[in-house]
C-alpha cells in the first residue's frame, strides 16, 4: 500500500461512515456531532478496532479543531453582543462559573486528580454555540430576545473557557507558583493587546478583500486565522484562541452581504462537513468502554450528567431571574439552552487528553457526558418552549 493509499483509504471510510450517521440520525432529531462521535466509537479500538489515533489523524483533527474554533467566532457577532451584553453578562458567569466549580468539586469527591477534575470542569462550562443555533433553527424560533441572549451568554462562555484552558494548561506545563501566573496573564494580557492594535490600526486596510468578491477572500480570512492562531501559540497560549478572535474580526458589517453569506457557508462546509466532523471521529477512538465495567465509574458518569444539567440551570437561571427580570420558565429555559456542549468542550478534552493531562477513565466518562447532555437538551428545551408558549409569556421574548 503506497503512501497516497494510506491516507486516502482511511477518509474514505471515515467520511462514509460520518455522512451515513448524519443522515440516519437527521431522522431522529439527533445532533450529527454524536453520529460522527458514535462512528468513531464503533470504527475504534473500543469496537471494531478498524481505526486507531495516528499522526495523520491526528492532525487532521487539530486543523477541524482550527475550523471549528473559526465558524464559532464568525457566529460571534460583535453587535449584538454589545447591545445584549448587560443581560447577557451576568447570566454568563453563572452559567460558566457554577458549572466549573460544582463539576470540579464532583471530580474530586470521586477520587479524580486536580488537572482531571479541572479538565472536566473547564469542558462543563462551556456552552455549545452550534448546539444552541440548531435547536432554534429545529424550534423556528427566529431572532427573538431570548436567542440573542443566549448566543450571547454563549459567546462569553466560550471566550471564558478558551482562557482559562489557556492559562489552567500553561500551569500544568510549568507550576502554580505566582511567577508562572504573572507570567501566563501577562502573556494573556499581550496577546489581547496585540489583536486589538491589529483591528483598530492595520485591519481596517484589508477590509476592502471582504467586500470584493473577486480578491479571494476566503484564503485571506484563513491567512488572518493562520496568523492569529500562530501568534497565541509564540505568546505560549492556545492557537484554538486565536482561530476564534480572527473569526471575530470577520463579521456582517465589515462584508459584502452576499461576500460574508459566500465565505461562511464555506467554512461551515469545511468545520461541519469534512474537517470537523474527522476530528469528532477522532474523539470516539480514545473512548473506552471500561467505564461502564465498573461500578464506581457508572455512578460517576450519572453524577456528572446530573451535576453538568443541574449546575447549568441553576446557575444561568437564577442569574436570569434575578438579574434580567425573566419568569421561571424563561429562566429554566435559557439554563436549558446552554447545557448543549460540543466544539470546545471537545477541544479541551482531545487536548487534555494529548497531553497527559487527564486520565483516559476520566475522558471517557467526560466524552459520555456529552454526548447524552446533546441528546437530552433539545428535547429539553422543545418542553421548557411548549410550556412558555402555553402560559402566554412567549411575547415577551421577542424583539422589541
Amino acid at each position: 500500500m503506497n503512501h497516497s493509499t494510506e491516507v486516502l483509504y482511511p477518509l474514505l471510510i471515515l467520511l462514509c461512515a460520518v455522512w451515513t450517521t448524519a443522515i440516519a440520525l437527521r431522522f431522529l432529531g439527533i445532533p450529527t456531532i454524536l453520529g460522527e462521535l458514535l462512528a468513531g466509537v464503533i470504527l475504534g479500538p473500543s469496537m471494531l478496532n478498524l481505526f486507531a489515533p495516528n499522526e495523520i489523524i491526528n492532525a487532521l483533527a487539530e486543523i477541524g479543531i482550527f475550523f471549528l474554533m473559526l465558524h464559532a467566532g464568525i457566529k460571534t457577532d460583535p453587535k449584538d453582543f454589545f447591545k445584549y451584553f448587560k443581560k447577557a453578562f451576568p447570566i454568563a458567569v453563572g452559567g460558566a462559573l457554577v458549572p466549573l466549580i460544582l463539576c470540579f468539586l464532583l471530580g474530586i469527591l470521586f477520587g479524580l486528580t486536580i488537572k482531571s477534575a479541572l479538565v472536566i470542569g473547564l469542558s462543563m462550562s462551556a456552552t455549545a454555540i452550534v448546539v444552541s443555533l440548531k435547536i432554534f433553527k429545529d424550534l423556528k424560533l427566529g431572532k427573538t430576545k431570548l436567542i440573542h441572549i443566549i448566543l450571547g451568554t454563549s459567546v462569553f462562555d466560550a471566550g471564558f473557557t478558551l482562557v482559562l484552558m489557556t492559562i489552567v494548561f500553561s500551569l500544568f506545563r510549568n507550576d502554580f507558583s505566582a511567577i508562572s501566573i504573572f507570567m501566563i496573564l501577562l502573556r494573556l494580557a499581550g496577546f489581547f493587546v496585540g489583536i486589538i492594535l491589529f483591528g483598530n490600526y492595520i485591519f481596517p486596510h484589508f477590509v476592502h478583500i471582504f467586500k470584493s468578491r473577486n480578491k479571494k477572500a476566503f484564503t485571506f480570512l484563513i491567512i488572518l486565522a493562520l496568523f492569529f492562531s500562530l501568534f497565541a501559540e509564540q505568546m505560549g497560549l492556545s492557537f484554538m484562541l486565536g482561530a476564534f478572535f480572527a473569526g471575530v474580526f470577520f463579521h456582517e458589517q465589515i462584508a459584502d452581504k452576499q461576500n460574508f453569506q459566500k465565505i461562511e457557508d464555506r467554512v461551515f462546509s469545511v468545520a461541519f462537513s469534512f474537517l470537523g466532523p474527522l476530528f469528532f471521529v477522532s474523539l470516539g477512538f480514545h473512548f473506552d468502554f471500561s467505564v461502564f465495567y465498573d461500578f464506581k465509574d457508572v455512578t460517576f458518569l450519572v453524577a456528572l450528567i446530573f451535576m453538568a444539567t443541574f449546575s447549568k440551570i441553576i446557575g444561568a437561571g437564577i442569574m436570569a431571574r434575578y438579574f434580567c427580570k425573566f419568569s421561571i420558565y424563561e429562566s429554566t429555559a435559557i439554563g436549558i439552552a446552554m447545557n448543549g456542549r460540543a466544539e470546545i468542550a471537545f477541544a479541551v478534552a482531545l487536548l487534555a487528553l494529548n497531553n497527559e493531562f487527564m486520565s483516559k477513565e476520566a475522558f471517557s466518562a467526560l466524552i459520555g457526558t456529552i454526548f447524552f447532555l446533546n441528546l437530552i437538551t433539545p428535547l429539553l428545551l422543545k418542553w421548557c418552549i411548549l410550556i412558555i408558549k402555553k402560559r402566554g409569556e412567549f411575547y415577551r421574548l421577542k424583539e422589541a
